[in-house]
């Protein structure tokens, strides 16, 4: 277009054995002109050239989504396509591929996904119009890489939803506590006087993730529970509650 492209931030120029030749890479539809090359001032006649994208993309990008989140999909083609295209987005592979209703757009290649209930696969294509078909090798539709959407479980904080309660057994040997938490992939510990219980015994006799039975013993008792998680930024959370203590008769 009358301009030295030696640089050029659109496009890529590559010397070859030739004085006479240039290989050229577009890098965007806005590198689309007419090139020619010149010797003292003498222009040679020029050819256009059109930035294209390049044909059916093949591979496959994994996206995880929070349950009840939505996220932006995109469908990046290199070179950047022609001026005159639209973009239509699927769902599905093979056979299962369905054409998402009011997809498609011209020009943009993003396509908000707003709260999927499942996993499923994503792909775009982009629909070249056919005046401008011709340039572009006959290449009336390009197909993206296939984006799999995967969905992982909303992340909930760790808490207590009924209190640490106490419940002595009918004939007065001992009790049960038992609790009632809420969260993501939630990790339960129990504590004896301030001393964690791995098993059983020295006055345990059973353990689980809300309930721990007890025998009498002599002195006191104090019990807590601790409820914990790590969200997906590996950040640690925890929610404690203590049961005072309980007295026996020596």
């Amino acid at each position: 277009n009358g301009r030295d492209i030696t640089n050029s931030s659109c496009l890529t120029a590559y010397p070859t054995s030739s004085s006479s030749e240039l290989r050229v890479e577009l890098q965007s539809q806005e590198c689309d002109g007419f090139f020619s090359c010149g010797l003292g001032g003498i222009l040679s006649v020029s050819t256009e050239f059109h930035a294209c994208p390049v044909k059916n993309v093949t591979g496959v990008t994994t996206v995880e989504i929070e349950e009840g989140s939505s996220a932006l999909l995109t469908c990046n083609f290199f070179p950047s396509p022609i001026k005159n295209y639209t973009t239509t987005w699927f769902i599905g592979t093979g056979s299962n591929t369905m054409e998402i209703q009011d997809s498609t757009t011209e020009h943009l290649q993003s396509y908000l996904l707003q709260k999927p209930d499942q996993p499923n696969s994503y792909f775009c294509k982009i629909w070249i119009q056919s005046s401008t078909n011709s340039r572009c090798q006959g290449s009336l539709s390009v197909s993206s890489f296939v984006i799999k959407v995967q969905l992982k479980e909303k992340y909930e904080m760790p808490t207590i939803t009924q209190d640490l309660n106490y419940t002595m057994n009918n004939n007065g040997d001992g009790g049960v506590f038992t609790v009632t938490s809420h969260g993501t992939n939630l990790m339960h510990n129990w504590y004896k006087n301030d001393r964690l219980i791995n098993n059983t015994g020295n006055g345990i006799l059973e353990i689980s993730n809300t309930s721990l039975r007890v025998k009498e013993v002599n002195g006191s008792l104090r019990i807590a529970y601790v409820v914990s998680n790590v969200d997906y930024d590996n950040t640690s959370h925890s929610m404690r509650q203590t049961f005072g203590e309980i007295q026996w008769k020596s």
